[in-house]
């Protein structure tokens, strides 16, 4: 029997691209797919959208998840999910038409493979802008500890039962931070990787618009105590995953990064 793909969508106020996030799904190669749609109490056309789609296109579903933010969002879709393996995939995001069956290809070929990782077509305001950077790393913890390594949600696909036997969740109180802690999770669960030299997913980013309409412009304190959380959950990872070696050269991009932060949330406070 092949294997089901879940593809776990949070929204909020994104019935402008959700169409094309959807359609990519449509427009994949491989047909054995179900797509959960998790509404974040939008106000805009998003249910009505995702309804009139459904009634033409049985594999999708709508859930509501009222006003929690897009972490809770994704656990939910993750908790209602019946595939073998999971895709997110932001609302104002896409796939490549083949980045389903590629991506299980691979990941089917190595039988013991708990996630492959392609590379993603990035586009700024309309036009292809780059590809994603170096996917791969020999000492894979440490760089994406540091960010000389990172991925973008969408270019995961994601054996389920390795998310769910170590208990891997998005979590929730985070608004900033949210993909890096999550892939930190897996990778110090040591999984094992498969990669793509193919970039099978597709990022958009449109000046002045923010991935997270309901942060403006990333500046309001919640959002900077989020990113101090973050930061200090990397930390905890490393402490714990890291050689002594490899942590005294984690401690200065910590430092740094930590240092500025506070000193940024102490000229806003005061």
């Amino acid at each position: 029997m092949d294997p089901i793909v879940s593809i776990i969508i949070p929204t909020f106020n994104r019935a402008h691209t959700l169409e094309r996030a959807i359609q990519s799904l449509i427009d994949q190669t491989y047909r054995y797919w179900e797509c959960l749609v998790v509404d974040d109490f939008s106000q805009d056309s998003t249910k009505e959208l995702v309804f009139s789609i459904a009634d033409k296109e049985s594999r999708i579903q709508y859930f509501e998840n009222i006003e929690k933010g897009s972490n809770p969002a994704r656990n939910l879709g993750l908790k209602k999910s019946k595939g073998n393996y999971v895709v997110f995939l932001d609302s104002d995001d896409a796939l490549e038409p083949r980045m389903i069956e590629e991506s299980l290809d691979i990941i089917e070929k190595t039988r013991q493979a708990d996630l492959a990782i392609s590379y993603t077509n990035i586009f700024k305001n309309g036009s292809l802008s780059m590809v994603s950077d170096l996917v791969r790393s020999e000492n894979l913890l440490l760089d994406f500890l540091i960010k000389k390594i990172t991925w973008p949600l969408n270019s995961a696909l994601i054996r389920k039962d390795f998310l769910i036997s170590n208990h891997i969740k998005f979590r929730p109180n985070l608004l900033n931070g949210q993909d890096y802690c999550f892939f930190l999770s897996i990778i110090s669960n040591k999984p094992k990787i498969v990669f793509t030299n193919k970039a099978l997913s597709v990022n958009y980013h449109l000046d002045g618009e923010p991935k997270n309409v309901k942060i403006s412009a990333g500046d309001t304190m919640e959002y900077k105590w989020s990113r101090f959380r973050s930061r200090n959950l990397a930390f905890e990872i490393a402490f714990r995953h890291l050689s002594i070696f490899e942590f005294f050269e984690f401690i200065p991009y910590f430092t740094k990064y930590q240092t500025g932060l506070i000193l940024d949330m102490v000229k806003s406070r005061f």
